[in-house]
């Protein structure tokens, strides 16, 4: 298994974890999340379709979560 795959299943596992945890949330806080789970799961799918290089792969590999990384650069980046 090579980087990019194993980066995909990181990314996928700590996606199937957050919605496994919002699970035992409230269903008006799981709303409040919406555009939280959108965002992730975009955000996991756009990695296998997008062409990262070895050491953008290597660096998101070496994280604990890749994608609430992504997710609060994405924050950041973004308007109010």
């Amino acid at each position: 298994m090579n980087n990019t795959e194993r980066l995909i299943g990181k990314m996928n596992d700590e996606l199937a974890a957050f919605v496994a945890g919002l699970e035992r949330l409230p269903v008006q806080d799981v709303i409040e999340k919406a555009g939280e789970i959108a965002v992730k799961t975009d955000m996991a799918l756009l990695v296998e379709e997008a062409f990262l290089g070895p050491k953008e792969t290597k660096a998101l590999l070496a994280m604990h979560t890749p994608l609430e990384y992504l997710y609060q650069e994405y924050l950041l980046s973004t308007p109010i």
